[in-house]
């Protein structure tokens, strides 16, 4: 995974359904990273592919 360039962060409260968040929990640990980091990868990749549209 490519490492997200620090900035100043910001709090984002998501609610998602529990089964999400157990299925994102399995990766992260998985891919020995964090939870928060693993969202900024995937959110930050989705808007990478989004602009490429």
């Amino acid at each position: 995974m490519k490492t997200i360039k620090k900035e100043k962060s910001q709090a984002l409260t998501l609610r998602i359904p529990k089964s999400l968040h157990e299925s994102l929990k399995k990766l992260a640990s998985e891919e020995k990273t964090t939870l928060n980091q693993l969202c900024l990868y995937l959110l930050a990749k989705g808007l990478g592919q989004k602009e490429k549209d």
